[in-house]
């Protein structure tokens, strides 16, 4: 199925197709959270493996959780959809677009300890990860990274990822769970090729 989504600062509707796994996440992040008011907040993440590596971002160094990699992401708008969000934010963090969303890889919980009137409170938050390919027909791949979140980024195979190094950068990861969601994807991308 092919849908469409605004992309922020872009002039025209962008469109991606979804597998028919991943429909059950075109939900509105407005709807999701009424139907889990336990959950504060969704955050949507993207899985771009291409010849074999997958992309990482190291986040900026005076940013939250300053020089560790992950993978584009972010916070979900409410009045977008889970997939969207993943969409929206490799098109903002990394100046992608995606073509295809495979497949649902991940989803993980998350709490934050903030300030509330009574003291501090928790928050939890929930993280999907979406295994997504890009558009590359013309086969050169240009990242462009927003300097306020990531100052870095790199392709890494799946031994890279196994071993936490790549090019002689050591891989600290802003959570293990996306390292997983990793090696799950590239399980499943293997499976997609054969």
């Amino acid at each position: 199925m092919s849908y469409d989504i605004n992309m922020v600062n872009s002039p025209s509707h962008r469109t991606y197709n979804g597998q028919q796994s991943v429909d059950p996440f075109e939900i509105s992040t407005n709807t999701y959270l009424t139907q889990h008011p336990e959950i504060y907040g969704v955050v949507s993440a993207a899985i771009v493996i291409r010849n074999h590596r997958v992309l990482l971002v190291q986040r900026a160094s005076n940013d939250d959780c300053p020089n560790l990699w992950e993978i584009p992401g972010g916070t979900a708008n409410r009045d977008e959809t889970i997939v969207q969000c993943a969409v929206r934010e490799l098109q903002e963090e990394a100046g992608l677009a995606a073509l295809d969303v495979i497949s649902m890889i991940g989803e993980f919980e998350w709490s934050e300890k903030k300030p509330a009137r009574n003291g501090y409170g928790w928050r939890d938050w929930k993280i999907f990860v979406f295994l997504i390919t890009i558009d590359d027909a013309v086969g050169n791949v240009e990242i462009k990274l927003d300097p306020l979140e990531h100052q870095a980024y790199l392709w890494a195979t799946e031994a890279d990822i196994k071993e936490g190094l790549c090019d002689g950068i050591k891989l600290e990861w802003i959570s293990t769970n996306q390292r997983e969601a990793i090696l799950a994807a590239f399980e499943i991308n293997k499976s997609n090729r054969s």
